[in-house]
């Protein structure tokens, strides 16, 4: 018998881009992992910026319609309110204002 190395091959990562409805210019990216789609990473951004700004995920709820993230750079912390079906995310922020973001159609 001799150890047997495997590979998943539903191991995917899936990164989904949504724009602010507001006509900011705010983005956000969620990377989705495996065959269950985990959202593994959230990163914020505004059109134009040279790099994502990364958050740290501090709370999800079951399959992951709410999320709580904190921003690494600002430390301020973001709920995210997802319906998948729909393609909308709305965001509250630390100020308590809502904004809805919207799937980017690639």
């Amino acid at each position: 018998m001799g150890i047997t190395m495997f590979s998943n091959s539903n191991a995917q990562t899936t990164t989904w881009f949504y724009e602010a409805g507001n006509g900011s210019d705010y983005r956000i990216q969620i990377k989705t992992t495996g065959s269950d789609a985990s959202v593994s990473k959230v990163n914020l951004g505004k059109k134009g910026d040279t790099a994502w700004t990364e958050t740290e995920i501090l709370s999800t709820s079951d399959y992951e319609s709410y999320i709580r993230v904190k921003s690494k750079a600002s430390g301020k912390v973001y709920e995210l309110n997802i319906d998948w079906y729909d393609g909308k995310i709305t965001v509250t922020l630390p100020n308590g204002s809502q904004v809805n973001y919207w799937l980017k159609e690639s």
